[in-house]
């Protein structure tokens, strides 16, 4: 599974001078809680097609 350039870009970062309240900014958390749950669906299908390739147990 690969990653977005713009997630990894390092110039994606909150500026340092910037109190917790100011950063990050709310569309960032947002971003962060959807690509959370992509990575949980994605987890899930593997897990699936995991399972359905393992042998039947004893």
């Amino acid at each position: 599974m690969g990653t977005w350039v713009l997630i990894n870009a390092p110039w994606y970062q909150a500026n340092v001078d910037q109190g917790p309240n100011e950063a990050p900014p709310a569309s960032d958390k947002e971003s962060a809680a959807l690509l959370g749950e992509r990575v949980a669906e994605l987890a899930t299908i593997f897990r699936i097609g995991r399972n359905a390739l393992e042998p039947a147990g004893d």
